[in-house]
């Protein structure tokens, strides 16, 4: 089989519905913090629960899901202050 015919060269390979990828800002912005506290939070995660989830693309690039950081701020919902301090 040659290159120009291969599979992945098709893109039969690839899973195409793959969730994107977001940026700092868009992040921060859908977890309504500065993207400060979304750099601060790579390196001293907040307490209680899981670190949120990033991928580093390249030597530079952090980028994150949606789903990621959704699913970061559902570890983090609480019924009252008191069991927040519970946990």
């Amino acid at each position: 089989m040659s290159i120009e015919h291969s599979p992945a060269r098709d893109g039969q390979n690839f899973n195409n519905d793959a969730e994107p990828f977001v940026g700092e800002r868009e992040a921060a912005s859908f977890l309504n913090i500065s993207v400060r506290t979304l750099q601060r939070w790579r390196i001293e995660p907040p307490t209680g629960g899981e670190p949120l989830v990033f991928y580093k693309l390249g030597t530079k690039r952090v980028a994150y899901r949606l789903s990621d950081c959704s699913r970061f701020a559902e570890n983090r919902s609480y019924y009252s202050t008191s069991e927040m301090d519970a946990a």
